[in-house]
């Protein structure tokens, strides 16, 4: 992708879910990202909503930094991800993606951040 879409450090630390059950979202603070499908119920949330989940959590790994994609994208619109996480599989980053109808996400582990960080600078991505 030649026009490389700006990215944006979230200051929130964030955790991810596997959740036994649905439970009441309007109580969640900050940010969240919930998905659904037939084998799993997965939230994507701020770290200060801990102890709120904790009864309903199955499993959880915690401690995740959130890299925004500066958008609204386009959907016609390709490769965005593809080479955000390259960059990141070539520095040995791992990664959780979420997407929203706007933009997209990419997690890294907070241990894992300032490595981020300058490999994707490097690969000439430009923080806003």
């Amino acid at each position: 992708m030649e026009n490389k879409p700006h990215l944006k450090l979230l200051d929130a630390q964030f955790d991810v879910h596997r959740l036994l059950s649905t439970m009441d979202l309007e109580d969640l603070q900050g940010s969240w990202f919930l998905s659904s499908t037939d084998e799993e119920l997965s939230l994507v949330c701020e770290a200060i909503n801990r102890d709120l989940i904790k009864d309903t959590v199955q499993k959880s790994e915690l401690n995740w930094r959130a890299i925004k994609v500066a958008g609204p994208l386009d959907f016609s619109l390709t490769g965005i991800i593809a080479g955000i996480s390259q960059v990141l599989a070539n520095a040995e980053v791992p990664v959780f993606v979420a997407s929203t109808f706007d933009t997209d996400y990419v997690l890294v582990k907070e241990r894992n951040l300032a490595e981020a960080l300058v490999a994707l600078k490097k690969a000439s991505y430009v923080f806003v």
